[in-house]
């Protein structure tokens, strides 16, 4: 079989920037994984200039970077100024800010970053009430500098929590390294965690996955053009965004997943008759920018919905995503929380394609999933993808300095 890429996607950074916060407090965890991602990079610097008593840290516009490092910050006394880039300061933080007012520090907005003074978390502190309604990022910042407390701690959660998904993989994450910490719903969708001190956990090595988003973003394109072979696969991954797997028996993708002692292998090939999907992305954002696309090349009716927290990530990606169907004269219908569309198989790609990014990586991705389809395509700011994903150009044989 011809591969356009064969090989491995480089570790999660979200599952890498949790285990970071992890191993500052217990550095007897090891970590092993690889990535040049931008949000990673930026958390260890981060973490690297606070042991040498440095209070000014690059954070870049990673959503994760910024609010664990924070309430890491927050554990100790002390004036901090963190100094970010792209969207990071104009996402929701009010939730942000209200949780580190009761652990004792105030977030003052600054034209470069933000602020923080910091008094400490309370001695007497055991419980806090929060809210995780925008994002679950805050609530899992909570829970990972709340591991090395020396007494029991409970987080009572207010409502619903947005991207629950995410939330529980932090949970599933930490109960396999072996600590304590239960998580309790009732019926009235209230519900608290409660975090238990943990004086054991054993020196490990760590393996981070590679990051299944990065992963969708690549075996995208093969669906429309070429062959993948991707290696290194979890048998099952703590990722929600696995659920593309889901997505590709939906809409009749060929692919083939081998079985191997310790991991799977994913090939992906072009596919043929295509199916519309409707599909409920609220545990899965992150998958709509590419998967838009893709859908944008099926013929019929598909329907992306439940995600009404794409407004708030690097840039409003329905909106984002809608200036490039208008120029691929795709019907759309904008919703709240996703998008309807009616895809085409017979679309002309002769018509050049402007996309702008809005510092968006993922924005940038769909954008490489047109061009690999053999579209036309200038792109605005092609190296956005460092965020996440530097390798992308490359593993789709494009060269990001000639986009």
């Amino acid at each position: 079989m011809n591969y356009f890429y064969k090989g491995e996607i480089s570790a999660s950074k979200s599952i890498y920037n949790r285990l970071l916060i992890v191993q500052h407090y217990y550095p007897q965890i090891k970590l092993k994984g690889n990535t040049t991602s931008e949000d990673v990079l930026n958390l260890i610097s981060s973490l690297q200039a606070l042991k040498q008593g440095e209070n000014v840290f690059e954070i870049g516009e990673g959503g994760t970077t910024f609010r664990f490092f924070a309430f890491l910050l927050s554990r100790k006394k002390g004036v901090y100024h963190l100094k970010m880039k792209g969207n990071l300061k104009n996402r929701p933080h009010e939730e942000l800010t209200e949780i580190l007012s009761r652990l004792g520090s105030e977030l003052e907005w600054t034209q470069s970053g933000c602020n923080l003074y910091s008094q400490g978390w309370p001695e007497s502190l055991t419980e806090i009430e929060v809210k995780a309604t925008k994002t679950s990022q805050n609530l899992t910042g909570l829970i990972l500098n709340s591991i090395d407390l020396k007494k029991s701690f409970t987080i009572y959660i207010k409502d619903e929590i947005e991207s629950f998904s995410y939330f529980e993989m932090t949970l599933k994450l930490l109960k396999q390294i072996g600590f304590k910490v239960n998580f309790i719903r009732d019926k009235f969708k209230n519900s608290k965690i409660v975090i238990d001190p943990t004086t054991d956990v054993a020196e490990q090595t760590v393996p981070i996955e590679p990051d299944i988003s990065s992963v969708f973003s690549v075996a995208a394109a093969a669906v429309l053009k070429g062959s993948i072979c991707i290696e290194n696969i979890p048998k099952a991954s703590l990722q929600p965004d696995v659920k593309f797997i889901e997505i590709f028996k939906n809409i009749n993708a060929k692919f083939e997943i081998s079985e191997f002692q310790s991991c799977n292998q994913l090939s992906v090939f072009t596919s043929a008759h295509l199916r519309p999907i409707q599909i409920d992305l609220s545990q899965t954002p992150d998958l709509f920018p590419v998967l838009s696309i893709l859908c944008a090349h099926i013929p019929g009716k598909s329907v992306l919905y439940g995600a009404m927290q794409l407004k708030f990530k690097e840039s409003n990606r329905i909106k984002s995503i809608i200036n490039i169907l208008k120029q691929m004269n795709i019907q759309y219908q904008e919703n709240d929380d996703g998008i309807i569309l009616n895809g085409n198989s017979r679309i002309d790609k002769i018509k050049k394609i402007e996309v702008e990014t809005f510092k968006d990586h993922r924005i940038a991705m769909a954008a490489g999933l047109l061009m690999h389809a053999g579209w036309n395509v200038k792109i605005d700011n092609a190296s956005v993808v460092n965020k996440s994903f530097p390798e992308f150009w490359n593993i789709l044989g494009l060269r990001a300095d000639c986009l």
